[in-house]
């Protein structure tokens, strides 16, 4: 390998994120202790159940919100529905850094969409979840939200993530930056598992499909991020090696 290459900003964030290597680095970290970032979230109990009421009242919301326009305002509905529920908004903007998707279960090839992919997530138990909007992860998400929402059935997942308008405001955790040196991180990953009684009229909201059929008496796998501490007008920061169980 030429010298220096490794040092290419580009190769780096790729080497970071690609697939293997993230993968190895997760089994590493299940043989040492976990570091100081998991201890900030540990300082903050997740309660599973208290968070998928969360969800369904935050998808209400946003279903309501749905069937009102919002042009005089020039804002998405959700976005207003999820400030007067929870009482905070989320903004796309520019990074201060330069430089949801599809569900594969454990043994499911995922090679070839991990290729130039830098939005591919691991859970601890081996599922991965593509976050990549465009390219091939693009056309492999549209064509299973097709094939579980076919015309005549409720809709079960939302595919508006991957465009400007998406109507649900909280599916931005895909394009979140991985937090730097001088932009440590303030949210991480957390795994939650939804009951399969979740309500079916709001699961348009949930932004993932699998790719094989999902058992209909299992659970619904997301990822979603929690605070590590009060977050106040600030870009959110991650990290991908930080998941917690």
């Amino acid at each position: 390998m030429p010298k220096g290459l490794l040092k290419q900003p580009w190769l780096k964030n790729y080497l970071h994120r690609v697939y293997p290597l993230q993968s190895a680095l997760l089994w590493a970290k299940t043989l040492r202790p976990q570091p100081k970032a998991s201890r900030k979230l540990d300082a903050f109990p997740f309660d599973p159940e208290h968070s998928a009421q969360q969800l369904q009242t935050m998808f209400s919301a946003f279903d309501q919100a749905s069937e009102m326009t919002s042009e005089a305002s020039g804002e998405p509905p959700g976005s207003r529905a999820l400030f007067e529920t929870m009482g905070f908004w989320l903004e796309r903007r520019v990074s201060k850094i330069s430089g949801a998707g599809t569900i594969y279960h454990p043994g499911e090839p995922i090679f070839l969409m991990s290729l130039r992919n830098s939005y591919i997530l691991r859970c601890y138990d081996g599922v991965f979840l593509d976050g990549k909007s465009i390219g091939l992860s693009r056309h492999i998400y549209n064509s299973l939200y097709l094939r579980d929402n076919y015309p005549g059935t409720i809709e079960t997942s939302d595919r508006s993530w991957m465009s400007a308008q998406s109507k649900n405001p909280l599916a931005v955790g895909q394009i979140v930056n991985n937090g730097t040196k001088d932009f440590p991180a303030n949210v991480g990953y957390q795994e939650l598992d939804l009951s399969p009684a979740f309500p079916l009229g709001l699961q348009r909201f949930l932004p993932n499909v699998y790719n094989t059929d999902r058992d209909a008496d299992g659970p619904i796998r997301v990822v979603v991020l929690v605070a590590m501490r009060e977050v106040r007008d600030e870009e959110l920061f991650s990290t991908y090696f930080e998941i917690v169980e």
